[in-house]
């Protein structure tokens, strides 16, 4: 009878003749033994093929599994972690090394639970790398599978504009635009800034002048960008204060990338008037 329970050791009993009737000419032959061999297979597995985790969930948990009920004892080791040699990526999992236990009568799910760092470093491709099965203690009729994980990077890099509104006076020529992101990165972000003055009020003259700045970027080395805008002085008094915006667009990559706000630009007008009073001489 198939009793379904796996690492049994042999089963033996023996066989004996004890008696025969009648016993005249009767002899009777030796003894036997019977031995049933377990071949119930025990699979030791991962409850998923995949885990997938964010960099900054703190720990992962992983699920080992046997898929039978056992007779006696077993010990399963596993090992793995994170390959340094994967581009574009700072490492966030942690090694593992140590045994799984499973008691006969006991639970059939051994949980495993590693850290996970949050290095705050964006535009990192998914760290992964595989746990393994090995060494199961006793090992005959014991299978093993394995894992992969995955890492996903949640930082989001933020682009922003620095010192936003830019008021300057019309005849200060060109003055410094500063853009900035605000954590470092692991491979270069291009992104495009425009804008202009477009149309403005009948009451200003315009002094501003149009951006179109393409393929600016960041990169390890480079957190703020730096953008020259020139300014016309019209020689005209009494204008109103000239205002537009320069907006980000066009980052690549895109994902997990936001622009936090528009670099408004306020052109005051410093032109002053001379006003005479005369007599007319007859």
């Amino acid at each position: 009878r198939d009793d379904d329970f796996g690492l049994e050791k042999n089963e033996i009993y023996s066989l004996l003749f004890t008696g025969s009737t009648p016993t005249d000419g009767v002899i009777l032959g030796m003894n036997s033994s019977i031995v049933i061999i377990d071949d119930d297979i025990v699979i030791v597995d991962f409850g998923q093929d995949v885990y997938t985790f964010n960099e900054n969930d703190g720990y992962g948990t992983v699920e080992v599994t046997i898929n039978r009920n056992i007779a006696q004892d077993l010990l399963v080791g596993f090992i793995g972690g994170p390959n340094p040699n994967q581009p574009y990526i700072e490492i966030s999992g942690s090694n593992v090394s140590e045994d799984a236990q499973f008691t006969s009568g006991g639970s059939l799910t051994y949980t495993i639970i590693f850290l996970l760092m949050n290095d705050t470093i964006g535009l990192e491709d998914n760290e992964f790398y595989n746990l393994i099965l090995e060494n199961p203690r006793p090992s005959r009729n014991v299978e093993l599978g394995n894992t992969e994980i995955n890492i996903v990077d949640d930082d989001v890099v933020t682009i922003s504009f620095l010192g936003v509104p830019y008021e300057v006076p019309e005849n200060v020529g060109s003055f410094t635009v500063h853009i900035r992101i605000d954590i470092g990165i692991v491979r270069k972000l291009t992104f495009d800034v425009s804008g202009g003055p477009g149309s403005q009020p009948p009451s200003v003259v315009i002094s501003g002048t149009d951006v179109n700045e393409m393929g600016l970027y960041f990169s390890k080395s480079v957190i703020v960008v730096y953008l020259m805008v020139n300014v016309t002085d019209d020689q005209v008094p009494l204008e109103a204060v000239e205002e537009y915006s320069l907006v980000i667009s066009n980052t690549n990559p895109s994902e997990n990338v936001t622009v936090a706000n528009v670099g408004t630009i306020r052109i005051i007008d410093d032109d002053g008037m001379t006003l005479r009073y005369g007599f007319e001489t007859p």
